[in-house]
């Protein structure tokens, strides 16, 4: 177990074929035990937050100080959900910052969008639904149907955007929202160290709910995930 990783350490499991989910579990309210799950192909993160492009990047991954999840995927903490009337149980986003050393390729990429393939079928009695061929990031969620409730396999969206360190302080100063809500709310998955200290920097309000991520390897030797 280990809580935290540099991005050339992401970069050896991404060489070696060895990198899994990053999931997060949420409780479903009223049935004790059952709990529905967002994860995280971290390979498709590896490859998107760096731009990886005919073995070219255009974030090297020594210029990744941190990236850091944050927005509705974490909602099951309760320091966010105090801030929220209304959430869907599994967020249709997830939501990922890259912080860089300096501003190389920070413009050139900015924002990212990676949502699911889909196909649509008709299904009998169930009418017509999407089939999801490829996602970045997969669901699991629980449905209502004739025999109570059942598992329901989807996808949703990667959402990842750039921030250069000193960017980042400069925003927070200016009282940019986004950045506000990373350093309040958000939670690092890589480079967390160096991420507490750029957050030294600036004065942020205590919470008491932090989010924090242990990383394993499987039985396999796959580097996984888990959001607590």
């Amino acid at each position: 177990m280990r809580e935290d990783i540099s991005a050339r350490l992401m970069e050896k499991y991404f060489e070696a074929k060895r990198l899994g989910y990053l999931t997060s579990k949420i409780p479903v309210s009223g049935f004790p035990g059952i709990e529905e799950e967002i994860s995280l192909d971290l390979t498709q993160l590896f490859r998107n937050s760096t731009g990886l492009e005919f073995f070219e990047y255009q974030m090297p991954p020594e210029n990744i100080e941190a990236i850091c999840v944050y927005g509705d995927v974490l909602y099951k903490n309760s320091a966010i959900k105090k801030k929220t009337k209304k959430q869907k149980r599994i967020p249709e986003e997830f939501d990922v910052m890259v912080i860089a050393k300096n501003g190389c390729g920070v413009l050139e990429l900015g924002d990212k969008f990676i949502s699911p393939k889909t196909h649509s079928i008709c299904s009998g009695s169930e009418g017509k639904r999407d089939i999801v061929d490829f996602s970045a990031v997969k669901t699991k969620s629980y449905v209502l149907s004739p025999s109570g409730y059942s598992e329901s396999i989807g996808g949703a969206t990667v959402h990842i955007t750039y921030r250069s360190a000193r960017a980042s302080l400069e925003d927070f100063v200016k009282g940019d929202k986004l950045i506000r809500d990373i350093f309040k709310y958000g939670t690092p998955i890589v480079g967390v160290e160096r991420f507490k200290e750029i957050a030294r920097n600036i004065k942020i309000p205590k919470r008491e709910d932090k989010p924090c991520v242990e990383w394993y390897e499987d039985t396999e030797g796959i580097l996984q995930g888990a959001i607590l």
